[in-house]
């Protein structure tokens, strides 16, 4: 097939990108930054094709030289491309300095104006590549769509991959009502039996390090539990028989702990009268549970 190489104008007769292809190549829609040109010209720009029936490698070098002879943008001249052209584009590129430089001035002139910081955070602006707003119709087609989706499914990331993700996500703080949101979705989902055993497999034997469980008992200090967590607590324990190893353990961090509410129940049981100073005793110990 042969392939033919191509010019597109301005309105004003600068060019402003060169480019390669064929069949129609040349005439259909580009990048998002040739389109913006396109359409600040009005919806049309010229094109010309400056040699034709080439061969694939040679329209390459063609492409390259002339992208080379004219200038790139971010080197102070007219074209957009990102980079000489020629086979496999504008990968690994570097911009200079006064480049960068140049762009970042933009940016900053344009997002001192009041009117463009306005349209660039209206709620309901759509984004680069959101062709869809994203209302809750649009959400639940995506979402429709994506079940039953296994592309990386049973995929595991490297440690390195995980050391980054997570440094990226630590201090981030999470937006107003993201804990509500996702204990709504998950609220009354029942795991599978197998996904059950998978996270109980892979939770035995796990240790926490010191610093998780102070963090922990930290982020739940002085917290009351609802009236509704405690009775799904209840509802998923009912019933259930903990092993000899569970009760030993627990009969081993309990043993030399003194309770005074355990005290009180046993007392009301076997109908044991109350000993003096009970009741400061059991104020001075929710106390020190407080602080704990």
């Amino acid at each position: 097939m042969k392939h033919y190489v191509y010019v597109a104008f301005r309105p004003n007769g600068v060019p402003f990108y060169i480019g390669k292809g064929t069949g129609y190549r040349a005439f259909r829609p580009h990048g998002s930054h040739f389109n913006a040109v396109v359409a600040k010209a009005g919806g049309s720009v010229p094109i010309a094709v400056i040699r034709d029936g080439l061969a694939e490698a040679e329209a390459y070098e063609v492409e390259e030289a002339l992208i080379r002879a004219i200038g790139i943008e971010r080197e102070g001249g007219p074209l957009i491309n990102q980079g000489y052209g020629g086979r496999g584009g504008p990968v690994g590129i570097k911009h200079t300095e006064e480049w960068c430089g140049i762009r970042s001035s933009r940016a900053k002139e344009l997002w001192s104006k009041p009117e463009y910081r306005a349209v660039m955070l209206r709620p309901d602006r759509k984004r680069s590549g959101n062709k869809q707003q994203r209302t809750e119709q649009f959400r639940q087609t995506v979402s429709e769509a994506n079940q039953g989706n296994t592309h990386t499914l049973g995929m595991r990331h490297t440690d390195e991959s995980r050391a980054k993700m997570s440094k990226a996500h630590k201090g981030r703080p999470k937006p107003p009502g993201f804990g509500e949101k996702i204990r709504k979705a998950l609220s009354g989902r029942k795991r599978p039996k197998e996904v059950g055993e998978k996270i109980r497999a892979a939770l035995i034997g796990r240790k926490r390090s010191p610093e998780a469980s102070a963090k922990s008992a930290a982020a739940n200090r002085g917290k009351k539990r609802s009236a509704e967590f405690c009775a799904r607590i209840s509802e998923a324990h009912r019933g259930k028989k903990m092993s000899p190893e569970s009760i030993a353990k627990m009969a081993n961090a309990l043993r030399g702990r003194k309770c005074p509410q355990v005290a009180e129940a046993n007392r009301r049981r076997k109908g044991i009268p109350k000993p003096d100073g009970f009741g400061a005793k059991v104020a001075a110990s929710n106390r020190l549970r407080a602080k704990s």
